[in-house]
């Protein structure tokens, strides 16, 4: 504010009350804002000194940067042309080690690649081993109870009980029918006697008002009798004519043997296995040394009852192919020393037997004579069976418990063993509805 107008409001102050009170309000706000401003100069004053003695010491500091910015960069100059000798020195030497990691690399990979494949031929040489041992493991505990091999070639073992405990009493359970010899509805001796009380378990015969007749009981018996048949002829005129089968019978002996005893001979060494020396030797002895027939004897017979037979077999085959469910079969068997098969083609009403050099034969086996078998055919698995493409197939349920216990009794497989008792309740459940009437079991 100017000196003059600081003389006009000092004048309008000290005569105020000539003027307006609005003009005096005014004034004096001037006037505050007056010093106001006036101290905010001397505040500026005060920082633009203080900002210009700043402003010369960065001046200063910024020329002495600018000095020892030029000596570090003189410095820097002759530290850069050796740095960079370094670098150079460096870079070739590490082309050098990468040249030589990668050489060793390239070793280091042949040799590992060498190790795996040593590796993997050393873990397929172990599974081989490892695999080979289950089966040498599983070969020394097989028998004919897990496996397909025949009883006799069963070495001794201890035989553990497999069954489950069910939780019942011991014995016979309540319902269970007995097992017994029951009785014979005509007998071909009978003793009487009277006694003051009949044997313990003796049956009750009643009358037809239902009192007790008598008791009675039944000893069976079965006796070897030698029987010698003479026929004497006596020559006449009146006499009756002898057959031709007479003729031819005694044609080269006076003696021959019954059909019944050449039946029962034939018998005993085909279906009990009695091998024709023994079976010679044991006629003779329990005939008291009446009966001293030859093996050759015998083997005549048979080949007699084959040829006899022929007729009988073809019919027995033919109603055979004309079931509906057939089992086949076979085994190794020896014939004069050398290795045969015997084949079996069986059902309920029969069974026909044939023999072969081989196995899978094709001309005179199974596999020729069931080429038009079109029912199903239950058999052991045996691949060459499957040759036969109009019948339908099935698995003999023995073959495969066999295999079912197999793995559970070798392998641990809760698999099979579940399977075991499933084909085991399906069996029980089939023999029961059989033994109730239904003679297809459930089928």
């Amino acid at each position: 504010m100017k000196t003059k107008d600081i003389i006009l409001v000092n004048n309008i102050k000290k005569h105020k009350e000539y003027f307006d009170q609005k003009l005096i309000e005014t004034l004096e706000y001037l006037e505050r804002h007056n010093a106001q401003v006036q101290e905010e100069k001397n505040k500026m004053s005060v920082r633009n000194q203080k900002l210009i003695k700043q402003n010369q010491d960065l001046k200063l500091k910024t020329k002495d940067q600018k000095a020892i910015q030029y000596q570090l960069s003189q410095k820097l100059k002759d530290k850069e042309e050796e740095i960079a000798n370094i670098i150079k020195d460096f870079e070739k030497e590490i082309k050098k080690q990468e040249k030589a990691i990668k050489e060793q690399g390239k070793i280091i990979h042949e040799e590992l690649l060498r190790a795996n494949e040593e590796n993997e031929k050393l873990r397929r040489e172990i599974e081989k081993l490892r695999k080979e041992n289950n089966r040498y493991h599983k070969m020394n505990k097989r028998n004919s109870d897990n496996s397909s091999i025949p009883p006799s070639n069963d070495t001794f073992r201890r035989v553990a009980n497999s069954r489950t405990k069910s939780g019942l009493k011991r014995g016979g359970q309540k319902g269970h029918p007995h097992h017994h010899i029951g009785m014979k509805e005509s007998a071909d001796k009978i003793i009487t006697k009277y006694v003051r009380k009949a044997p313990v378990g003796a049956e009750a015969v009643f009358n037809e008002e239902k009192e007790i007749q008598y008791y009675r009981t039944q000893e069976i018996n079965a006796k070897v009798k030698t029987e010698i048949v003479e026929t004497r002829y006596y020559i006449s005129e009146e006499g009756k004519p002898i057959s031709e089968k007479k003729k031819k019978q005694y044609r080269i002996s006076s003696v021959t043997y019954h059909d019944d005893f050449k039946a029962m001979m034939i018998y005993l060494n085909s279906k009990g296995t009695i091998p024709l020396n023994r079976l010679c030797t044991m006629m003779k002895e329990m005939s008291m040394g009446k009966i001293k027939v030859s093996e050759s004897t015998v083997i005549s017979w048979e080949k007699e009852f084959y040829q006899k037979s022929q007729r009988y077999q073809k019919e027995l085959l033919k109603a055979l192919k004309e079931e509906k469910v057939l089992h086949v079969d076979e085994t190794g068997w020896r014939i004069n020393g050398k290795n045969t098969w015997m084949h079996v083609i069986a059902s309920e009403q029969g069974a026909y037997f044939i023999v072969s050099e081989k196995r899978k034969d094709t001309k005179n086996g199974p596999l020729s004579i069931l080429s038009d078998y079109e029912g199903c055919l239950i058999h052991d698995h045996y691949k060459a069976y499957y040759d036969l493409m109009r019948c339908e197939h099935g698995e003999c349920n023995a073959h495969i418990l066999r295999y079912l216990k197999e793995g559970a009794e070798l392998d641990k497989n809760k698999a099979c063993k579940e399977m075991i008792e499933l084909i085991q309740s399906m069996i029980h459940e089939k023999k029961s509805l059989m033994k109730a009437g239904d003679e297809n079991g459930g089928k």
